[in-house]
């Protein structure tokens, strides 16, 4: 089944899709994501970054308003600079309110379309028609992909997918007529795939790649059917893109340091990160190979055995010399290994985001140079003999099943929070995140105690996890165990002295047992921390009232107000400091705007009776 490289990867049709054979692949990947994937409009919000991105986001929530637009033009929220992704999020809530289900449903049209589109890329470089048809079954339907689907919160990932493939469709255009005005699309979608997420950084280096393999403007081939360049012309065509990327490298490390999302050298040496590289890499390629016990999240092991780096490194070798030793022979295989290395590596480790080894939802793009080698690699294997194209046929059939039906139930731990990090614990071992994150779902469901247990494994696991002694102090509190609660606050305090959210729950259990000056001090400690912190100003003003502060109080609540204007709560304790002062008129102002964001507030309908001596 050998084809001459050029006659089957330079062939252009004079329009896509218009074929009945590719019309229907195209049907066929949708029917077929949809029954895998469609299941998803039936799940819920996840308790892992869905808060920060959509259920406790207060300008999401607020749907798609000009004030919205501004903040995410202007955040940093969530360590990262994406306003496209925090406008469509906020589109979501325009359209569906907070039901989960069609803001799922939107991420798997994106996730569809990005098949096609990449189906269609594919097919106007190449012309083969069953490879690029495997390359977007493997996108659409590789159980690896279902992290970046079935999580409302990477939404970012999506996005920056599909602008990516628009990229890669207006370059082709470009490289075809070679018209200078067809790159401003080119720029227009990389630039918009920045503002969805910055992963699209390495996209220059993949279009000098598609220039090599399988356009073949550059290299090897004397039979492409655009136009060809040197090496230099292609390279000097790209270099606003390449400056570009280098800009928009420069604001996320910016802003993800800023964030606290960049782990310092002291937490992971450059030692650590360096024997770590050929490991992640080896981990993504056996999971491409064997896609089962995926999880939301894989812990980072500091010290790997040394025998499994240099095994990772002596086939990463290998493969790389194989890149080289085929690059005139087969370039799909150059062009597919270099796609894989180059586009993980931003999130590879090198610079060490968060504390996790590996995740799914990194491979969405990369994983497209891994299916280039296995459509273009696996046909070679046969002599093109009608029994080995049969037996290959119904090879692909078999794997696409087994896809499918892997891909299908890993969706289905996605339901919901408890099965997902349930899940996440039974396939990995000593994963502390999981267990934080199923101790909130639990405590939010009631469950206490069952809580507890999850939180105190997560810091028996990782002593130093901050966020799950919060946590165990929270639901500590909850309890009663006042004096329990106070040690984890204090804990989680000595780990990060600047932790805002711990200090504000240390104040308030302080509180509780009458050290209203020892509850202060935290108050402020937490708005030092994070002077946009609401909910401490609103605390210290409850402080400051209790001991007959009142005009301290009310600059408390108005500043709380300022951050957070819709919550009922700040309103109305406002109007309880005015009445104090005897500011009747700007009482009853306030409780009256409490009572229009929370009609049954019985408390401001109470108060406003008091002072207005309405019935």
């Amino acid at each position: 089944m050998k084809e001459e490289v050029a006659a089957e990867m330079f062939f252009f049709k004079p329009g896509i899709l218009k074929n009945p054979r590719q019309t229907f692949v195209c049907l066929l990947l949708l029917l077929v994501s949809l029954l895998v994937f469609g299941q998803v409009g039936r799940h819920e919000f996840i308790d892992f970054d869905d808060d920060i991105y959509v259920t406790e986001n207060k300008w999401v929530k607020g749907g798609l308003t000009l004030e919205g637009v501004i903040w995410s033009l202007t955040t940093r929220h969530g360590a990262n600079w994406h306003p496209v992704t925090w406008l469509s999020h906020m589109t979501d809530v325009e359209l569906f309110g907070m039901e989960p289900g069609g803001h799922h449903l939107v991420s798997l049209g994106i996730h569809l379309m990005s098949s096609v589109f990449l189906f269609a890329v594919f097919i106007r470089m190449t012309g083969a028609l069953w490879r690029s048809a495997v390359v977007a079954g493997l996108f659409a339907l590789h159980p690896l992909h279902v992290e970046s689907v079935a999580w409302v919160a990477e939404r970012k990932d999506l996005l920056c997918a599909f602008f990516w493939i628009l990229v890669l469709w207006s370059y082709i255009r470009y490289a075809e007529a070679l018209r200078p005005a067809l790159l401003s699309r080119v720029y227009l979608f990389f630039i918009l795939g920045f503002m969805a997420k910055p992963m699209i950084v390495t996209l220059p280096f993949v279009l000098l790649l598609m220039d090599y393999w399988p356009l073949g403007r550059i290299g090897f081939s004397s039979k492409s059917r655009v136009p060809g360049v040197s090496l230099r012309s292609a390279i000097r065509e790209k270099i606003p893109l390449f400056l570009l990327s280098v800009v928009m490298s420069s604001i996320t490390f910016t802003i993800q340091k800023s964030g606290g999302a960049v782990a310092s050298l002291s937490g992971y040496s450059l030692y650590e990160r360096a024997v770590n590289l050929p490991i992640s890499y080896m981990r993504y390629i056996l999971k491409t190979l064997w896609p089962v016990d995926l999880s939301v999240y894989y812990p980072l092991r500091t010290s790997p055995p040394t025998g499994e780096v240099a095994g990772a490194l002596a086939v990463l070798s290998f493969l790389c010399a194989l890149a080289v030793y085929w690059r005139k022979s087969r370039p799909w295989f150059t062009a597919g290994w270099l796609w894989f290395l180059g586009t993980l590596l931003p999130v590879i480790g090198i610079v060490q985001v968060g504390s996790q080894a590996i995740a799914d939802r990194y491979t969405y793009m990369p994983l497209i140079g891994l299916f280039i080698i296995a459509a273009w690699g696996v046909p070679e294997l046969t002599g093109g003999r009608r029994w080995e194209k049969m037996i290959l046929s119904g090879g692909a059939v078999v794997l696409f099943a087994c896809l499918a039906a892997l891909s299908w139930r890993q969706v289905g731990y996605w339901k919901n929070s408890i099965r997902l990090f349930e899940h996440a614990i039974a396939v990995t071992e000593n994963n502390f995140a999981p267990h934080n994150n199923l101790g909130l779902s639990l405590e939010r469901e009631g469950r206490l105690t069952e809580a507890i247990d999850h939180y105190t494994e997560a810091v028996r696991i990782f002593p130093d996890y901050k966020q799950a002694h919060n946590n165990l102090a929270n639901a500590l509190a909850r309890q009663g165990d006042l004096d329990a609660a106070i040690r984890h606050y204090t804990e989680a305090l000595r780990i990060d002295p600047d932790f805002s959210e711990a200090h504000n729950n240390l104040a308030n259990v302080l509180s509780k047992q009458g050290r209203m000056k020892s509850a202060m001090v935290h108050y402020r400690r937490a708005l030092e921390s994070d002077p946009g912190n609401a909910e401490a100003h609103y605390n210290l003003g409850i402080a400051l009232f209790t001991l007959g502060k009142i005009e301290g109080a009310v600059d408390q609540y108005l500043e709380a107000i300022r951050i957070e204007p819709k919550n009922a709560d700040y309103h109305n304790n406002l109007a309880a400091a005015f009445a104090a002062l005897g500011k009747t008129a700007e009482a009853i102002s306030h409780l009256r705007e409490a009572l229009r964001l929370s009609p049954q507030d019985g408390n401001a309908t109470e108060n406003l009776k008091k002072l207005t001596g309405e019935q």
